[in-house]
C-alpha cells in the first residue's frame, strides 16, 4: 500500500515537472518556433502521453492487487477469518483431542484409585499430560495467528484443552486430598 502512494506521488510530481516545463517553454518559446523547440516539444508531448498511459496501468494493477490482496491469508494482526478451509488450513480434527480426552479421562480414574504409594506416580503422568495438552493448545494458537485455524476451531481447542487441563487439576487436587498429601 505505501509503495502505491510513492508511485501515485511520484507520478503526479513526474506530471507536474512536465507540466511546468511545458509552461517554460512556452513562455520563452518566440512567436516562431525554431525546429529544435518544436522536436523538444514533440518529445515532451509524447512523454506526457507515456506518462498517462503508465498511470492508468498503475491504477489498474492497483485494482488488480487490491482484490488479490482479499485473497490472501491473514497476518499476525489480522486473525483468521471465518472462511471455508484451503488445503494447507487446518481444522478441529487435526489436533486430536479426542484421545487427549480419552488419555484425561483414564489418569482421571488412576487418580481417583490411587494409593500412597502410586501417587507420585500418576501424579508425573498427568503433569505429563498436561503438557501435551498445553502443546497442543500453543499450536492451535500459533495455527490460528498464522491464519491455517478459523477463529471458531481455536476458539473450541481452546475451550477443550481448558477443560481437560481443569479435570485433570481437579482429579489430582481430590487425590491429594483424599491420601492427604498437602503440597
Amino acid at each position: 500500500m505505501e509503495r502505491n502512494l510513492f508511485m501515485k506521488k511520484f507520478v503526479a510530481l513526474l506530471l507536474s515537472t512536465l507540466l511546468l516545463s511545458l509552461i517554460m517553454v512556452g513562455c520563452i518559446v518566440p512567436t516562431q518556433q525554431d525546429p529544435d523547440l518544436t522536436k523538444l516539444q514533440n518529445q515532451l508531448d509524447a512523454i506526457a502521453n507515456d506518462i498517462a498511459d503508465l498511470q492508468s496501468r498503475l491504477e489498474e494493477t492497483n485494482d488488480t492487487v487490491s482484490q488479490s490482496d482479499t485473497a490472501t491469508p491473514p497476518s499476525e494482526s489480522e486473525p483468521a477469518s471465518d472462511a471455508a478451509p484451503s488445503s494447507n488450513q487446518k481444522v478441529l480434527a487435526d489436533y486430536d483431542l479426542a484421545s487427549l480426552a480419552a488419555e484425561v479421562d483414564i489418569i482421571v480414574a488412576k487418580m481417583e484409585n490411587a494409593t500412597v504409594d502410586n501417587m507420585f506416580d500418576i501424579k508425573t503422568e498427568g503433569d505429563a499430560l498436561d503438557r501435551q495438552i498445553s502443546t497442543v493448545e500453543d499450536s492451535a494458537e500459533h495455527d490460528y495467528r498464522q491464519g491455517l485455524l478459523s477463529r471458531e476451531d481455536y476458539r473450541s481447542v481452546d475451550t477443550e484443552a481448558e477443560r481437560l487441563e481443569d479435570a485433570l487439576d481437579l482429579a489430582e487436587d481430590k487425590m491429594e486430598i483424599r491420601l492427604g498429601f498437602d503440597d
